[in-house]
């Protein structure tokens, strides 16, 4: 997850809940780093492809951009789907 705050890349652990986009430092999900609240209008999530990520996206809210990758394009579909 990169956001607009922090340019550099951290691995994060995602889970979609209650209309946020929750995120954790790690897999044991102990710790919440943050929340991205996706039920705002003006919200959008796009592929972001050329780059040097092959499976990058874009979230973007009407006061925040976050760019993420995942493991394979299916993975990025799939957040992708679930997001929209």
């Amino acid at each position: 997850l990169q956001g607009q705050k922090s340019k550099n890349w951290k691995a994060r652990w995602f889970v979609l809940q209650s209309g946020y986009l929750l995120y954790y430092a790690d897999r044991a999900m102990a710790e919440l780093k943050g929340k991205i609240f996706l039920g705002a209008s003006g919200v959008s999530v796009r592929a972001v492809d050329g780059g040097i990520f092959p499976h990058a996206a874009k979230i973007t809210t009407p006061t925040e951009s976050y760019a993420f990758y995942a493991e394979s394009a299916q993975d990025r579909a799939d957040w992708i789907n679930s997001i929209e």
